[in-house]
């Protein structure tokens, strides 16, 4: 809440608006913005600030002189802002840039007089003492000082929560947190805690003392970027009984919602009690392994480029056999530039398994490139282990398990505790076939099979 006169509001008219509550009128002090922009607080609520572009505005919110408070200090640099945060003490403000730096001015009261009395002379003289510190390779995402002020907190794409002790602005790391960080928040009640709010919409309680993870939540996690499947053929949204390019599906007997997240990734997730229940990585993908122009581009305004994803989901009848597509983007190989599918078969994890790993599903057999074309459709037949998939080629292929060899199917049982479906063999192309040489959109078998 801020104190005090003023409250500051960001208007669809891409200005910031000073306006007295006491009075209920606007005061002097509207700025343009080139586009909305985060406000940050101070912990006071006497301080405020907003970056536009390269320009990192800060107002002082009441006073005795509230008409001198309404002329922001423009605390100007060569790149372009992405996050700030006050210290406690109000004294101490820091920005993070698009390449990565941190720039922290120490005593900026008295430029932030000057300014609000447009003395230009005096501002010129009294500008504040700033620092520069790097670390992070990709653009600053979040920011955040102690509440002693001995420390601050930086994270952003690399998914590593840096501590910077200041004055010194020596280093600590706490690495491997599992993706970008968006938010860091102090927490009142143990100061040596940090809540830490990531890019997939999980939430993370760190303990900084101890430089571990005391505690994680997880909610729904972002969906595969629109513009990414479109840029390899999945743009359009279409469903069938059994799967989806474009949404999640339901996994018989469970009731668990299955979502295709971004990552290559899906996510089990209880819908009845709102709580996440596990996930299963079908690619390979280090989330955090991007160059340096790839992690700018959603700073710099540009289009995302395509990206590894799951594009198609489906489940046998009795749940124990789930059924993957993905797409990774073409590496430009040998002038190639369609995107390489996988056909994947899993099968459900034991009871043990599942204990030890919190895997779901264990994959079973895994088939590159399916189709001439794209893989645009994926159905499972209701009553047998049975699957069929679609091409834009137009061509369909149906995929059944192939027996086990005689004495394996035993062997595997008593190994694997005999509640895996592995023992029921691979899965095998048994059939392919087309229609006038036609692409197909989708499939789906009928309600008896």
């Amino acid at each position: 809440m801020l104190q005090e006169r003023f409250h500051p509001t960001l208007l669809l008219l891409l200005q910031v608006l000073p306006y007295s509550l006491p009075s209920g009128t606007e005061v002097p002090g509207r700025v343009k913005l080139s586009k909305p922009r985060q406000l940050y607080i101070s912990p006071s609520g006497r301080h405020l600030a907003a970056g536009d572009k390269h320009s990192l505005l800060v107002w002082a919110a009441g006073g005795s002189a509230p008409g001198n408070r309404a002329q922001p200090l423009n605390l100007h640099h060569t790149k372009a802002y992405t996050c700030a945060a006050f210290d406690a003490t109000d004294s101490i403000i820091a920005a993070g840039d698009i390449t990565g730096r941190v720039l922290i001015w120490h005593n900026y009261a008295q430029s932030l007089d000057a300014a609000a009395a447009g003395n230009t002379a005096a501002l010129e003289v009294q500008l504040p003492v700033c620092t520069t510190v790097h670390w992070h390779a990709h653009p600053v995402g979040a920011l955040c000082f102690s509440l002693d002020g001995s420390y601050l907190m930086s994270g952003g794409q690399e998914g590593v929560l840096v501590q910077w002790a200041l004055p010194t602005n020596k280093r600590n790391y706490l690495p491997h947190l599992g993706g970008p960080l968006r938010g860091i928040y102090t927490s009142r009640a143990d100061p040596a805690k940090f809540v830490v709010a990531h890019a997939d919409n999980t939430v993370r309680v760190i303990n900084m003392a101890t430089m571990a993870v005391e505690l994680s939540i997880h909610g729904l996690r972002p969906p595969p970027a629109a513009g990414a499947l479109a840029a390899v053929g999945y743009g359009h949204c279409c469903s069938s009984g059994s799967s989806s390019p474009a949404g999640g599906v339901v996994q018989p007997g469970s009731g668990l919602l299955v979502l295709q997240v971004e990552h290559s990734m899906l996510q089990f997730y209880d819908a009845v009690r709102d709580r996440h229940v596990g996930r299963l990585q079908v690619s390979a993908r280090n989330p955090v392994s991007l160059t340096n122009s790839t992690a700018s581009q959603p700073a710099l305004g540009v289009a995302p480029q395509p990206q590894a994803a799951v594009v198609l989901v489906g489940f046998t009848a009795d749940g124990n056999s789930l059924i993957t597509v993905d797409i990774q983007p073409s590496t430009g190989v040998y002038g190639s530039t369609a995107a390489e599918s996988t056909l994947r078969f899993w099968d459900r994890s034991t009871s043990s398994q599942a204990a030890s790993t919190s895997i779901p599903y264990t994959l079973n057999t895994s088939t590159d490139n399916p189709h001439q074309g794209t893989v645009t459709g994926l159905a499972c037949h209701p009553l047998h282990h049975m699957a069929v998939t679609t091409g834009s080629e137009g061509g369909f292929r149906v995929w059944q398990r192939s027996k086990p060899q005689r004495g394996l199917a035993g062997r595997i049982s008593q190994g694997t505790g005999g509640g895996s479906s592995s023992s029921s063999g691979h899965w095998r192309c048994s059939a392919v076939g087309s229609y006038k040489g036609i692409g197909f959109s989708s499939c789906t078998f009928s309600q008896d099979g």
